[in-house]
Order: structure tokens, then C-alpha cells, then sequence
């Protein structure tokens, strides 16, 4: 299989302009970075900008089109989108446009430019910025396999279908969410719009632990005596297996949270991830990112962490807000919640145990598919899919 680069592959288009937005609903939608996800576009919460700014984009080329690659190269990097929208819209500079030659496949073109592959060939430059980007011109020069347009449209066949199985897994996992948190409403009401139940506060019931890090200029701190959880370990109802572990040196310093905890992270890049909470099935160290409310006889497990997911404002109000989100140990303890019967606590446990079990089961279905899917992605461009 021939490699290319990605110039001959495509145009390499961006409009390098920003435009003044006009009052949100009016005009032609205009979309930045955080307007593009896993889900698609989103027109809804864009801004917008005049027809005549619109046209003058057009007439540039710098619109895009059906079958156009949109590829974010500021900030938030590599976010990929394939469009199929027939409606008009335009892009902020922050996202280029590839628009794939006769000879290549958008789905293809799409599904390479996901590969980490890309990110690393075209990010080797520093841009001299605090911002993450990449420059176009060496966006341009990436190499990308390039098989025959029918061997394109295979391989991004097999990557769509594989994708297509992730998401069907992912979607079984929102829907446990929500009858999970409809099942704590309708028990108990919502922490934050309207319940009857009593409240107190979350140090007064139980212990809080603020988690730390073992100093890194002693490698002795690590090893395998005990994993080390961060903030993105706590993405799913059970605290998720960490990538590092700590020494039995590493873990005699460390702060450790016993199995019942659950760990909620107080301090993050941005305020949507202050939260964030996930329940410890077996002992685990963690991060000073991550607060641990340790067991307690007054409050079980699975009704706080529930209680966490239906109302995560409960903990992103006591944010010092900023560039990152930060929520103090003392903050975190005065925080308010729900607190009903213990009797009525564990109905709803005993309600949800197979919900959870299940969920635990679906989230390690769903880490599968990623590494099938990782793999899958790697051979493709190796050429060997």
C-alpha cells in the first residue's frame, strides 16, 4: 500500500478568519471546536453569523461541504467529523476543512485523521503558544495509506461497523444512568430542584479524605503494591483499573481510600469535570485531585454516589471556579445532601445491586471494544486491516 501525503490527499482548508457572531438563532450557524463531538454537530448552542459574512466565506472556498473532513487544530486537537449535512454552515479558523480529491474516500479520510498516527506526525512542532495547535502546513505534509478508492471504502466499512458496536454499548450505559437516577427521584426527590428528605452536611456524617502524590523524584514510590487512582478513573459507577500503582513505600505515604468510599473530583481542568464521582470496590490510593467520603454506618455507598450523578451541582457550587475548577477539602465537607432513613437508603441499594453489577459488566464490554477498536484502527494504517 502507497503512502501519501495528506496535501496530495486533499485541499487543506481553513477560512482563517474569526467572525462577530450575531445574537444566538439568527443567521447562518457557526461552529468552533466545542461545537463538534462523538455525537456530531451541534447547531443548537452554536453561534451565528450574517449571510453576507456567510458569502464572503463561500466565495473563498472556506465553507463547508458535503463530503469535507472537518479536523480540529487549536485547542482541543483532533477532534474529526465526516459531514454529511446538506445544510450551510461555517467554521472559526480553529477548524480546518479537508476536502478529499476524487481518488480518496471522506470515511476513510475521515478514519485516518482519528488515528493517533496523525496527531503524532503533525504535532511534532511546537507553535510557541500555551495553546495547543497545529500548523497547516505541517498538517499537509502527514503520510496517510492510500489504497484503491474500493479498498477505502472497505476498510472504513469494517471501522464504521466496529465503531457502530461501541456506541450501541456505550448508549446500554446511559440508559442504565438514567433509570438509575429517575429510580433515586423518584425515591427520594432532587437534591438540588426539590426533596422533603433531611439534609446535613457531608463532613458531618461521614470522614473525608483529600488524596496525594507521592514524589515522583523518588521512582521507589511506584511500583505494584496498590494502584493509583486519578480523576479519569472515576468516569463510570465503579472506581475504573488506574495505569500506575504505587510501591509499598509509594503507598505508606500515600492516602489511601478503603472499598465503600466513594471519590468525587474536586479539582479539574475545566468546572464540567468537578463531580465527577465513582464508588471504590476494593482499596485504592488517589490523587489530591479526588476527595474520598470514607464508609460510614450513616449514609450507604450507592445512594451517595447516586446522589452525586443526579445532582453534580452539589459539588461544582462550592468551585472557586477560574481557569481550572477547585473545591477545598473544607468546601467539599460543608456540602449539603440528602439524607433520608439508612432503611430507606438501602431499599434503593438493594433496588439498584443488579443495575450496578450490570453496569460494571457493560463498562468492561465497552473498555474491550476500545482496544478492539484501537487495534483495528492501528492495522488500518499499517495496511494490514
Amino acid at each position: 500500500m502507497r503512502a501519501v501525503a495528506l496535501g496530495d490527499a486533499c485541499d487543506v482548508i481553513t477560512d482563517g478568519t474569526h467572525y462577530t457572531p450575531t445574537d444566538v438563532g439568527s443567521g447562518v450557524p457557526f461552529l468552533t471546536v466545542k461545537d463538534l463531538s462523538d455525537r456530531g454537530l451541534d447547531f443548537d448552542g452554536c453561534a451565528h453569523i450574517t449571510e453576507s459574512d456567510f458569502l464572503d466565506a463561500d466565495a473563498g472556498r472556506s465553507a463547508p461541504r458535503a463530503g469535507d473532513v472537518l479536523f480540529s487544530k487549536d485547542g482541543t486537537v483532533g477532534k474529526v467529523y465526516v459531514v454529511e449535512e446538506g445544510r450551510r454552515f461555517a467554521v472559526l479558523s480553529s477548524l480546518a476543512i479537508l476536502r478529499p480529491s476524487e481518488h480518496v474516500d471522506s470515511k476513510f479520510l475521515g478514519r485516518m485523521l482519528a488515528t493517533p498516527h496523525v496527531l503524532d506526525q503533525a504535532s511534532k512542532r511546537k507553535s510557541g503558544s500555551a495553546i495547543r495547535r497545529i500548523i497547516l502546513s505541517d498538517l499537509r505534509k502527514v503520510m496517510i495509506p492510500l489504497p484503491s478508492l474500493s479498498e477505502q471504502r472497505r476498510i472504513a466499512a469494517i471501522l464504521d461497523h466496529a465503531d457502530a458496536l461501541r456506541s450501541k454499548r456505550r448508549q446500554l450505559l446511559a440508559r442504565l444512568d438514567d433509570l438509575t437516577q429517575s429510580t433515586f427521584v423518584d425515591m427520594f426527590g432532587h437534591p438540588v430542584t426539590g426533596s422533603r428528605c433531611p439534609r446535613a452536611a457531608v463532613g458531618s456524617i461521614a470522614e473525608v479524605r483529600t488524596g496525594n502524590s507521592p514524589s515522583r523524584a523518588i521512582p521507589e514510590n511506584f511500583g505494584d503494591a496498590i494502584e493509583w487512582v486519578k480523576s479519569d478513573n472515576l468516569a463510570g459507577g465503579f472506581v475504573e483499573r488506574a495505569s500506575e500503582g504505587l510501591s509499598a513505600r509509594g503507598k505508606s505515604v500515600a492516602r489511601i481510600a478503603p472499598a465503600g468510599s466513594v471519590l468525587v473530583t474536586c479539582i479539574a481542568g475545566s468546572a464540567a469535570s468537578i463531580g465527577r464521582a465513582a464508588v471504590a470496590d476494593r482499596e485504592v490510593a488517589f490523587n489530591q485531585q479526588i476527595n474520598a467520603v470514607l464508609p460510614s454506618g450513616d449514609i450507604h455507598p450507592y445512594f451517595l454516589l447516586t446522589q452525586f450523578k443526579v445532582a453534580p451541582d452539589l459539588v461544582r457550587a462550592k468551585s472557586t471556579g477560574g481557569m481550572k475548577g477547585m473545591v477545598s477539602k473544607s468546601a467539599f465537607q460543608a456540602i449539603e445532601i440528602l439524607l433520608p432513613p439508612l432503611g430507606d437508603q438501602r431499599e434503593f441499594a438493594k433496588r439498584m445491586e443488579r443495575v450496578f453489577a450490570l453496569r460494571a459488566r457493560v463498562e468492561g464490554l465497552v473498555r474491550l471494544d476500545d482496544e478492539l477498536f484501537s487495534s483495528l484502527q492501528a492495522r488500518a494504517f499499517r495496511g494490514e486491516l
